[in-house]
């Protein structure tokens, strides 16, 4: 008896399996929460040296409890199908959009040669439905795969991408002072305001969204003309909070009080769920150390008042990092931390929760999720959009393509 075409699309997707890893260390990737998942992607291994980067997509099902100490074991590999795959890379920019059920990464130090070759695809994006990548193209004119910019989402069925340095030398000025911002609806991408003359340009600058508010903080910035870069080392003042109103296109810089941090780079800011703060955690001073900053890595940006507050969490947790990640859990005080650079200089593999109404490091993570098992997103009721209805039918074809070739060629389509 023959099965329905639909049957056989849903076997492809539904029979892979994830397969259980244990990560090496790494850093300068990047961690999203999508479908109740830490997606994690690629990275480097060794500090200071950017000839050996990842490309693996690996995850961590936050649905189930786990011992933090021995949550190594807990990741899993993505079991992607189709014949794309991202290179790569370390210090992209990635972001998450839920309305598509995607992750999306841009730009990047993606060369395994240390020769500095561009990416073939600078702009990719992860259907988690499909469970495929597929390539996207850059903002037009070519912002030639900057590296260490920032990707964002909005609750639009957008992504809004700044800031970065570019790769190819025929880049001149390297720096990015717009806003691209794409659109998911009609599949392209457009500038949106461009940062005012007075404001600086960033790089190595994290970003976090919160309400409808896109803020950036530390980092660095460069004085430059159209034909010479004077000095591209200028480090970003904590004080200074830049924002990008989603809601009018504007930008605004607002001067933080407090505790101030110290200038940084590579560190995380996380907006916390129903709150009005921002945490920043980790870097390390500049671009020559391969140590991260210690004894000063977790403040709180009060938003409200635009007050830095210093915290000193309790328990065992890291002495400092940079280049790691950090995600919050949906709606909880909860903040994960994950791989990074440790205070001996080497990229580690640990993960931390940090309990963030408590102020202490948690020993054992209890999810507050039910458990998803197998599920990989296909059952969520967000819409999707026509772009993302195309990646899942993209991905349904190639996983028949390389599961059903033979019994393909007994049905008309």
């Amino acid at each position: 008896m023959r099965k329905p075409l639909s049957f056989l699309i849903a076997a492809s997707l539904f029979g892979l399996e994830a397969i259980a890893i244990t990560p090496q260390g790494r850093y300068g990737g990047d961690s999203i929460l999508l479908n109740k998942k830490l997606y994690y992607f690629g990275g480097g291994t060794t500090a200071g040296n950017d000839t050996s980067t990842l490309q693996d997509l690996i995850y961590l099902d936050i649905t189930e409890s786990f011992d933090v100490n021995t949550a190594l074991s807990s990741w899993k590999q993505e079991p992607v199908t189709g014949d794309l795959r991202a290179e790569p890379n370390y210090l992209y920019a990635m972001g998450v959009i839920p309305q598509e059920n995607s992750i999306m990464i841009y730009g990047g130090e993606g060369y395994n040669s240390g020769t500095q070759q561009l990416l073939q695809n600078s702009v990719v994006l992860y259907n988690a439905t499909s469970r495929t990548w597929q390539n996207l193209a850059e903002p037009q004119p070519r912002l030639k795969q900057a590296f260490a910019g920032t990707l964002s989402r909005g609750d639009d069925h957008k992504a809004y991408l700044f800031g970065g340095r570019s790769l190819d030398s025929s880049v001149f000025p390297p720096f990015n002072r717009d806003m691209w911002i794409y659109d998911f609806i009609t599949s392209s991408w457009s500038a949106a305001a461009a940062l005012p003359d007075n404001i600086g340009v960033r790089f190595r600058t994290p970003t976090t969204l919160a309400g409808n508010d896109l803020y950036y903080i530390g980092g660095m910035t460069a004085n430059y003309t159209n034909t010479s870069i004077t000095n591209d080392n200028v480090m970003v003042p904590m004080t200074d909070i830049l924002i990008y109103h989603i809601d009018d296109s504007t930008w605004e810089m607002k001067t933080a009080t407090g505790d101030i941090p110290s200038t940084r780079i590579m560190h995380t800011i996380a907006a916390k769920p129903n709150a009005q703060d921002i945490l920043l955690f980790g870097g390390k001073y500049n671009i020559s150390t391969n140590v991260p900053i210690s004894g000063a890595t977790c403040y709180v940006l009060h938003t409200d008042s635009l007050i830095w507050e210093k915290k000193n969490p309790v328990g065992v947790g890291p002495k400092g990092l940079y280049g790691h990640a950090s995600v919050f859990a949906d709606y909880s005080s909860l903040l994960f931390i994950m791989f990074g650079v440790n205070s001996t200089g080497q990229a580690d593999s640990a993960f931390h929760v940090l309990n963030t109404e408590t102020w202490t490091w948690d020993s054992n993570y209890l999810s507050s999720y039910p458990s998803q098992g197998n599920d990989n997103g296909a059952g969520s009721n967000r819409s999707l959009s026509g772009g993302a209805i195309a990646g899942i039918v993209i991905g349904c074809l190639a996983a028949l393509k390389n599961r059903f070739l033979t019994s393909l060629s007994h049905f008309c389509i």
